[in-house]
């Protein structure tokens, strides 16, 4: 089943590709000023309160970084930017922000999840190096359960201490590394920027529980790295040799 959480990391993922193409390809501004306003309201009526706060700073940080490297084609970027707002306003006021308020007002931003992180950090200090094995948490929780939720309790709605605790202290320090690595690519592309998003979600939700939402993460970040400087320039003569 597709949880919301899952749902607004896939839009994080993909909304910066679709801006930049909105804003510097200049070849099909309008379908991809649409395909952008499309995925913000889609963000709104999945009810994700942290999918929400993070593709709204997402996309400003895509925007400034395509406006201070102008590759924004010259005289339209206004236009373009007038157009996303405008539309997303029109959409979201399509779809409504019921859910979403609804969610911000009810309930707390950490509900039951302290207890669930609380619970995950004691299972780290019994098995900080070795962890309990990868997809065991939803077992081994039982046994560090500050109380009785009463419900099934599935991920410590934390991916960072989840990899911690099940995989020991090597797999969080290798998650931490290749985020870090991450940046320089994302940032110097701004179409891969959705990785580092997707990283961020994972703080207090739990986007990687599905094997083909962390595909793409992985997937991204491989182009972007294949894309990147001099990959594509073409091969130089060397001094002083002729054609043959």
């Amino acid at each position: 089943m597709l949880f919301r959480s899952h749902f607004a990391a896939l839009i994080e993922l993909i909304l910066p590709m679709a801006l930049c193409l909105a804003f510097s390809d200049g070849r099909n501004p309008k379908t991809y000023i649409g395909i952008s306003g499309v995925l913000l309201a889609a963000v709104v009526v999945s009810a994700s309160r942290g999918g929400l706060v993070l593709v709204a700073a997402e996309t400003m940080v895509v925007l400034a970084l395509l406006y201070r490297r102008r590759q924004v084609p010259a005289g339209q970027g206004g236009k373009l930017l007038l157009a996303l707002a405008g539309l997303t306003a029109v959409l979201m006021l399509v779809v409504g922000w019921g859910r979403i308020a609804e969610r911000f007002r009810a309930e707390a931003l950490l509900p039951d999840r302290l207890s669930f992180l609380v619970a995950t950090l004691h299972m780290i200090r019994a098995r900080p190096w070795t962890g309990f094995g990868l997809g065991c948490w939803p077992v081994v929780y039982p046994a560090f359960a500050l109380f009785d939720a009463g419900r099934f309790v599935n991920e410590a709605h934390s991916d960072w201490l989840q990899w911690v605790a099940e995989g020991g202290l090597p797999t969080g320090v290798a998650m931490l590394a290749l985020a870090v690595w991450a940046l320089r690519p994302a940032w110097r592309s701004v179409w891969a920027l959705g990785t580092i998003a997707v990283l961020l979600h994972a703080t207090l939700d739990y986007p990687f529980s599905r094997p083909v939402m962390g595909a793409w993460v992985f997937l991204t970040l491989g182009m972007a790295v294949a894309v990147g400087p001099g990959k594509h320039e073409p091969r130089m003569e060397t001094s002083g040799s002729e054609p043959s």
